[in-house]
């Protein structure tokens, strides 16, 4: 037989809602707004015999809004909304009207009350922290924003506040920055830790998607060897100057500096001063993609060599031309006749 409310026949007399000191009220669990996006609960079915068991504990905390269905929206206490619905749907009726902590909040700090609510009984996952130390980003960000005063360096108020340290933070803020979304996917996965993960996003994103593509274990350890092993593979840099330029050593220095030891300088003697600058570090395209690239460039020389006094220019252009058409014929490459 279904458990009756304990407040169910007080509560559909005269007096539908009764308040107690500190903003207490006992309010129906139909008119409890669930927050839209929240993390994934756990052990509800352990905590729901509890409730029936000893009661609830704790009262779940929550914001007025304005709703035509809603009274009240929840902030805190998901788990434990949770479980009094599971019993709810079994039949047992003892929390039909949920006592309620109610409090005047804005949306941001709604969302930010939920966020650190959540970690304070059930851990979170790895996955769980990155995306919490993301949605804490943007409210601090959102807070600003919007004119208010934000005491001291964000990344140092949300290790305070999820209680973890700032290196971590820091380590999470460059998964955030870095990572591509499989990387992502396999911390949500639990497959890639976040050290192994920091060490992989130093990567670029192909580099990363291929690592997880090619290797079965994703721990530190293969990712430091794979890391290692991208050092060894030649990497060329080839830097290319339009044909008006004039080289200054400072600028050869600083280039060197920006693009390393062992980035090409080609240089030319003329009369300008603008520098038109490629970086093609390719390393680990496909032939193809390489020779694409390659006609790609021609087309940019003939734009720059038609109608200008480069006659002998454009002729070496012609014939390094076909040369690649024919190389890419044997190669059995595609590529669209220009």
């Amino acid at each position: 037989m279904a458990k009756k409310s304990i407040l169910g026949e007080f509560m559909n007399g005269s007096v539908k809602q009764m308040a107690f000191q500190n903003q207490i009220e006992n309010i129906h669990y139909t008119k409890i707004k669930r927050p839209n996006k929240n993390r994934e609960l756990r052990r509800i079915d352990e905590l729901a015999e509890d409730i029936r068991e000893d009661g609830l504990e704790n009262n779940l905390l929550v914001r007025k809004v304005e709703d035509d269905v809603y009274d009240v929206e929840l902030i805190g206490g998901e788990r434990r909304y949770s479980a009094i619905m599971k019993n709810i749907a079994s039949g047992d009726m003892t929390y039909e009207y949920i006592p309620c902590k109610v409090v005047t909040m804005s949306d941001i700090d709604a969302r930010k009350r939920l966020i650190l609510n959540n970690m304070e009984n059930d851990p979170l996952t790895n996955a769980e922290k990155l995306e919490a130390v993301e949605e804490l980003k943007e409210i601090y960000r959102m807070k600003k924003a919007a004119g208010e005063k934000v005491p001291g360096r964000i990344q140092s108020i949300i290790a305070e506040e999820m209680g973890i340290k700032k290196s971590q933070v820091a380590n999470y803020e460059k998964i955030i920055n870095h990572a591509s979304e499989p990387v992502r996917e396999s911390i949500r996965k639990d497959e890639l830790t976040i050290d192994a993960a920091v060490a992989l996003v130093d990567l670029p994103d192909k580099d990363q998607r291929k690592f997880l593509a090619e290797n079965d274990s994703y721990s530190k350890k293969a990712v430091d060897t794979y890391k290692a092993e991208l050092k060894k593979q030649p990497v060329e840099k080839q830097l290319y100057y339009d044909t008006h330029c004039v080289i200054q050593e400072e600028k050869i220095d600083e280039l060197k500096s920006s693009f390393g030891s062992n980035a090409v300088i080609e240089t030319c003697v003329d009369k300008a001063n603008d520098i038109e600058l490629y970086d093609n570090n390719n390393a680990h395209e496909t032939i193809e993609e390489i020779m694409r690239a390659i006609i790609v460039n021609m087309d940019k020389l003939v734009a720059k060599l038609n109608g200008v006094e480069f006659r002998g220019e454009f002729a070496q252009y012609r014939r390094v031309r076909d040369e690649v058409y024919i190389l890419m014929d044997q190669l059995g490459l595609i590529c669209d006749e220009m």
